[in-house]
């Protein structure tokens, strides 16, 4: 399943938030706007290699790496 909207996409932002945003599960500094870029990044990637954006937790993991290596959160 693809992410089809905008809230289907504003709520994988508030999932990738709960898990690194601050008081997350992993907090590493994350603010919402930073997520916000970094899932567009990995979107644009996605459609490059042809491949779906789905929201689901291969996707947050796939956020939170560029969030590391890209944006220099730990």
């Amino acid at each position: 399943m693809s992410i089809q909207t905008d809230q289907q996409l504003d709520e994988f932002v508030d999932y990738v938030f709960s898990f690194y945003g601050e008081g997350g599960i992993y907090p590493m500094g994350a603010t919402l706007p930073l997520i916000q870029k970094a899932t567009d990044d990995l979107i644009q990637i996605l459609q490059i290699k042809n491949e779906e954006f789905c929201g689901d937790s291969i996707d947050r993991e796939l956020v939170r790496d560029l969030l590391i290596s890209k944006y220099n959160l730990n």
